[in-house]
């Protein structure tokens, strides 16, 4: 059988990038408050969020296949169909451009 190339449908999608600053990594309060700002499918989505001493900061969010572990940089992506997925910062680059909307 002959391989064939697909273009990956275009669809709008909306992400937040999981970032701790070096001064709010202390406290998980700290964390929540600039949370705020996030919009609230993201707030939702969290489980739980896990400040490993020497590690990098994690966070586990609530999926439609069940929880996904978030690791600082990576990218959380809610498609048009409401569905959180992650995605790492290197595929996150290739794969999406910014909107000209908001």
């Amino acid at each position: 059988m002959k391989s064939r190339r697909y273009y990956r449908k275009s669809y709008l999608v909306e992400a937040v990038q999981f970032v701790v600053k070096e001064h709010e990594a202390d406290t998980v309060a700290c964390f929540f408050e600039v949370e705020d700002e996030k919009p609230h499918w993201y707030r939702n989505a969290i489980h739980r969020i896990v400040l490993r001493p020497y590690k990098r900061p994690l966070m586990v969010l609530g999926t439609r296949d069940g929880t996904a572990d978030v690791y600082e940089g990576d990218w959380v992506i809610r498609d048009e169909n409401g569905n959180i997925s992650v995605c790492k910062p290197n595929l996150f680059k290739t794969t999406y451009n910014r909107s000209a909307g908001r």
